[in-house]
Parts: C-alpha cells; sequence; structure tokens
C-alpha cells in the first residue's frame, strides 16, 4: 500500500565526493585520553556527566587500566556513573558462576542495575541468571516491591538486545514465557523473523495475564520492537479498522521504522509529533529507509550523511519553511557533535561541510554555491569566509569568534582531519569544556568508523541515541 500521495519523488542522495574521515583507532584512544585526563578541571558540575564514553572506550580498546580510568574518573567532580560501567565489566568477565564476586548481593544489583549491567547479566547465559535473581526478588517482600515498581514487566529490555542473534532470542523469551512474563517474552518474539510473534500471540490471547494489554499487536508496533522486523499487525484483529485508520497506523509504522535506524537521538519521529504531517513523514521516511537499503547513506558508520539526506529530503515534501519550522522547534544532540543544538542548525552544519569537503580539503580551487536545502537564515558567504582562513591556515587571533563562527571552524579542521589545530582553537576560544565536547565528538566519529563500540540497532529511539556499555 502506498504511504503518500501527491508528493513528487526526487533522487536524493548523500554525496560520496568528499575524502571522508577514515578508521583511525589510535586517534579514537587520544581523543579518548583527552577527555579523561582533563575532566577534572572542568567548571562547576560539568565533571559529573564527562568521561564515561571515552572511558568505556578506553577499556574496550584495552588502552588503560581500569585502574587509572576509575581514579581519572574520581577527580575533581566524580563521574555519576562510575559504578556501573565498571560492573557491567567485571559481571561480564566473571561469567555465571561468578555472581557472588559482584561485590554485593546479586539480587541487590540486579534491583539498581542501570542498562549496561542489566545486559551484562541477561547475556551471562541468555536470560538463566537473570530470570533466576527476578524469581527470587520477587518472593523477597521487602525486594519485591522496589523492584517491580521500575522493572514495570520488564517492558524495556527488548532494546538492550536488539543486536543479538535469533537463538539468543529465542532462548531469553522461552525462559521469560516460562516464569510467566509475558511482556518481555512478546518484545522479544517481536524481534524475530516473522511467525515467533504469532505463534506467541495465538499462545498468550485467550490467557487472563492482565500484562496481555502490553503484550498485544498494537504494543509491540508502538514500542518500536517489532518496527525493528516489520509491522505485526496494523490493528487488534478484533477491532478492525478502516481503511483511513490502517494507513493512518502504516504511516506512522513506517515513519518509526525509519527513526529506528537513525544516528544518536531521533529527527525523523520527533518531527512527525511536532507537525502532524503523516503523508510528507512517511514519504520521508520511506525515502530514507531506500537510501539506506540501496547503500547510498550509511547512518551508523557516518550519520552526517543521514542529516544532510533528512534536510533535503524533508524541504522536498513540506517546502522550505514548515521545514525550518519543524526543525527549529526542537534541540537535537547529533551524536554529540561539537555542533549539537536545535535540529535545523544540525542539519544546515553537516549539509554545509558535506558540500564544501572538496574544497575544504584543496581538491576544487573555488568553493561552492551555496546548496539548494540551505535556508536563508544560514549565512553561506560567512561559512565561506571562515572556512577560507582555515583552509589557508590561518589562527583567528584578531578578534574573537561568536559560537556560530567558531562551530565552522571547528568543522573545516575537522573536515581537514586537523584535530590538533581544532582542539588549540576549541580550547582558546571556547575554553575547556568545549575543547573535551570536539575531543568527544572526534572520539565518538572514529568509533562509528571502526568497531562501533556500545552501537545496537534501534538505539535513537529505544536508548534515546546513548552508547550501551558493553563487554562481551
Amino acid at each position: 500500500m502506498r504511504l503518500w500521495q501527491g508528493v513528487a519523488v526526487v533522487a536524493l542522495s548523500a554525496s560520496s565526493a568528499m575524502a571522508q574521515m577514515q578508521c583511525d583507532r589510535d586517534l579514537l584512544v587520544e581523543m579518548a585520553r583527552d577527555v579523561i585526563e582533563k575532566r577534572a578541571d572542568l567548571p562547576g558540575l560539568s565533571g559529573r556527566n564527562t568521561g564515561g564514553d571515552a572511558a568505556y572506550l578506553l577499556l574496550r580498546h584495552d588502552a588503560m587500566t581500569a585502574e587509572d580510568i576509575a581514579d581519572a574518573l574520581a577527580a575533581g567532580r566524580p563521574y555519576t556513573n562510575t559504578e556501573e560501567l565498571f560492573l557491567a565489566q567485571r559481571i561480564t568477565e566473571l561469567g555465571p558462576e561468578g555472581t557472588q564476586m559482584w561485590g554485593a548481593d546479586p539480587r541487590d544489583v540486579l534491583i539498581s542495575a542501570f542498562w549496561p549491567v542489566q545486559r551484562a547479566i541477561l547475556l551471562l547465559d541468555n536470560g538463566e541468571t537473570y530470570f533466576d535473581l527476578v524469581q527470587k526478588i520477587q518472593a523477597d517482600p521487602a525486594r519485591a516491591d522496589k523492584f517491580n515498581r521500575t522493572w514495570f514487566y520488564g517492558t524495556n529490555l527488548h532494546a538492550l538486545l536488539t543486536d543479538q542473534p535469533v537463538e539468543v532470542l529465542q532462548d531469553i523469551a522461552r525462559r521469560a514465557e516460562a516464569d510467566g512474563h509475558l511482556v518481555v517474552a512478546a518484545s522479544l518474539y517481536a524481534l524475530m523473523p516473522e511467525g515467533a510473534y504469532e505463534d506467541f500471540w495465538d499462545r498468550a490471547r485467550t490467557t487472563n495475564f492482565r500484562t496481555l494489554r502490553i503484550a498485544g499487536p498494537l504494543m509491540m508496533n508502538s514500542n518500536g520492537s517489532a518496527a525493528l522486523v516489520r509491522a505485526i499487525a496494523m490493528s487488534d484483529p478484533d477491532k478492525p479498522a478502516g481503511m483511513d485508520q490502517r494507513l493512518q497506523r502504516q504511516r506512522l509504522f513506517v515513519t518509526m521504522k525509519a527513526g529506528l535506524a537513525e544516528a544518536g537521538t531521533q529527527i525523523l519521529g520527533i518531527s512527525l509529533n511536532q507537525s502532524g504531517r503523516e503523508t510528507e513523514m512517511a514519504y520521508v521516511s520511506e525515502r530514507f529507509l531506500a537510501a539506506i537499503q540501496n547503500g547510498d547513506i550509511n547512518p551508523q558508520r557516518r550519520p552526517e550523511e543521514a542529516w544532510v539526506f533528512i534536510l533535503s529530503a524533508m524541504k522536498e515534501a513540506l517546502g522550505t519553511e514548515a521545514t525550518e519550522n519543524i526543525l527549529r522547534a526542537f534541540d537535537q544532540r547529533a551524536d554529540h557533535r561539537h555542533y549539537a543544538g536545535r535540529a535545523l542548525q544540525v542539519l544546515e552544519m553537516a549539509t554545509a561541510a558535506e558540500v564544501a569537503g572538496p574544497w575544504l580539503l584543496e581538491e576544487v580551487a573555488d568553493p561552492p554555491e551555496k546548496p539548494a536545502s540551505l535556508g536563508q537564515g544560514f549565512d553561506w558567504p560567512r561559512a565561506v569566509s571562515i572556512w577560507s582562513m582555515v583552509r589557508a591556515g590561518g589562527q583567528f587571533q584578531d578578534e574573537p569568534l561568536t559560537d556560530d563562527d567558531l562551530a565552522l571552524a571547528l568543522e573545516g579542521h575537522v573536515q581537514r582531519s586537523e584535530i590538533n589545530a581544532a582542539l588549540d582553537l576549541a580550547e582558546r576560544m571556547g575554553g575547556l569544556e568545549t575543547r573535551l565536547d570536539l575531543a568527544r565528538d572526534v572520539m565518538l566519529r572514529q568509533n562509528r568508523l571502526c568497531d562501533r563500540h556500545g552501537i545496537i540497532p534501534g538505539q535513537s529511539i529505544l536508548l534515546g541515541g546513548q552508547m550501551l556499555y558493553d563487554f562481551q
């Protein structure tokens, strides 16, 4: 069924002409060390939320001892989630026989566990240890109430397992179903190929479990689990929907499915919520998924390709004014890019840098014309002026740069792989926090280009774009 009508189809793809940053693990480690070693000097409370991703990647690359990392995270304002990071690593390394060496009662560990620790326990032995602990917790009234309030039937466990093979999902789902945790089982079956969830629903739908209200087909679509594979059902079969309602649900489904393929925090779903333009956003989402399928863009490897594509496609579908109004209305963390801010700002910066890339790298002599997808609010002559200075090796010493100009200058240096120059400029013009924001940005770009540690399918929606610290 076609999800859109009356919208012109325009061929859109991210340019592959420019020479792009390539995997450099030494650079990744260098940037992670910069963050870890300098975070203690951050002003105020900034240090409490700085250093987790860097510590995780240093551990994954075996580039710094756990003791040295722990000391660095404790310096200044201590990083808030240090214990969670190292506990996830310890649980994984100890294996299923090591539960008594977790450092606390395993039941209490699970009760207070955040995503990395929950995943580590789940994958010890495909859910056996995890659900053994759940049984013991729920048999203890002193612990059960606190656990059940936060666990909420295990509604979000599937979000931690989207990268796992079917065999692992089956084992965990079967154990969950056998123990009566039908919401967990339903979401995991929904991640599997067609037939697994349908067979489960045939078994479960006639029972009297209260939790079935959040284990049915519509909930599986709305919580994102089914969208990773397919739409299980557009409506409850017991309540037939009209054609308009089914079409609306299909449009919502395709936008969610596209959002699950984004990197960093999502843009497509939020744009739909901001605008209510279901037809146009379904069109953009279909085009986005097709571009991924055709190999034109790879959001998980290079998120900028997706941002360039989305801006152009949205302007084709919704027009310039509507698109810019929508994208100005919300912030976009943008996979922690140094220029993260309003979604429009993120998409325009990515587009400008992509178009200017060959010129910045001196592959062509003259700067390009302003790309059509950049609106009137983007000062292209100013961008060219800033990047001309970068290209010529200028030092920006005559006058302080505005925030926008500094972002342009930093991105120009990054595009030219002049990372040390970018770091020095960031600290000189914006202070240590700006420097470490940039170092983290380059580190995360490199992680996506190299091994993609902590990156799993559906992260943009299911985990809010955050890395999942995994030590498998």
